[in-house]
């Protein structure tokens, strides 16, 4: 009978482990509708014992995507501030604040990587790409920029060329990826 019950209800950190899959998948496909050429997309690189979800080189630079797939609606508030809200208890939020430092950490130590790897001094982007209720659809909060899903493509053309001095090397360097799309 237990087993019944854990087939039917796995734990919570599975579940959890699920659901942020399908968000990783998700923006796997829409970085797959970028230009080839243009753009070079690695995902599920690996970090240790963890991964960063996607890697973007292209014309506005080097990104570290983090996709997120929850059942909170996200706002931002006075553009330094992320609050989550419970989809069926709006009285239930919680803080985005720990979603932003660890985006920001990820890209650091991408950026430490690359560089250790290349020579090349960069900056890597930290973003969000949240698969939930998101009201303003694309944000900035503390340098990281949040986009819905459904519009990262379309937000991703709209950025300004930065310059990347050897594309090829940095997509080397992020080799071998778990996966690579």
């Amino acid at each position: 009978m237990g087993l019944m019950l854990l087939r039917d209800s796995p734990p919570s950190v599975i579940e959890n482990w699920q659901v942020g899959a399908w968000g990783e998948e998700r923006t796997a496909r829409k970085l797959g509708k970028l230009p080839r050429g243009r753009w070079d997309v690695v995902n599920d690189v690996g970090n240790g014992k963890y991964n960063f979800d996607h890697v973007l080189v292209g014309p506005a630079g080097v990104m570290c995507l983090d996709s997120k797939q929850r059942q909170y609606r996200l706002d931002v508030h006075e553009g330094a501030r992320v609050v989550l809200t419970e989809r069926y208890d709006e009285e239930f939020t919680a803080s985005g604040d720990d979603m932003i430092r660890h985006a920001k950490g990820n890209a650091r130590t991408l950026k430490l990587r690359i560089e250790r790897q290349t020579g090349q001094r960069l900056w890597v982007q930290p973003v969000i790409v949240w698969w939930g209720e998101f009201p303003a659809g694309v944000a900035r909060v503390n340098d990281v920029d949040i986009v819905h899903g459904d519009r990262l493509v379309e937000w991703l053309g709209q950025l300004p060329a930065r310059g990347l001095k050897d594309q090829a090397a940095v997509v080397d360097a992020l080799k071998p990826g778990r996966r690579k799309k």
